[in-house]
């Protein structure tokens, strides 16, 4: 399985002029994330969860999947205006639709070269069982 998912057709190769979609996800032990293009992975990332970040709210261990694989996908998206961010974690959007003045998160983060990046949320749909 494995092999499958890292050769082509499943995994394409980087392209800079394309757009970028970080999809990401929490569990209760670990995170995951998915750099994308055009609807295929580019590539793959997980980590385990520290002792005292299974601790967390899931909330708070989604949005620091959003975070981690921003930082772990850096040499990706330095330099884009505007990366969007997939999750399927309903009661973020709550947080994302608030005005950014009264946000209690706000998706904005800085590299260790001081770039901003702006992210922009989105939702995955869900299809109807």
């Amino acid at each position: 399985m494995k092999k499958y998912l890292t050769k082509y057709p499943v995994l394409k190769n980087y392209n800079v002029n394309e757009e970028v979609t970080i999809q990401c996800d929490a569990s209760e032990t670990g995170l995951r994330a998915v750099l994308m293009q055009k609807g295929q992975p580019v590539c793959y990332a997980s980590r385990a969860l520290t002792g005292i970040e299974t601790r967390y709210a899931q909330i708070e261990k989604e949005l620091l999947a959003m975070v981690w694989s921003c930082h772990k996908f850096d040499q990706y998206i330095y330099g884009r205006d505007i990366i969007q961010v997939e999750s399927d974690h309903e009661p973020l959007q709550a947080v994302f639709k608030k005005p950014k003045y009264t946000a209690v998160a706000q998706m904005t983060t800085e590299n260790a070269h001081g770039v901003t990046k702006i992210i922009l949320w989105t939702s995955i749909t869900r299809k109807a069982v």
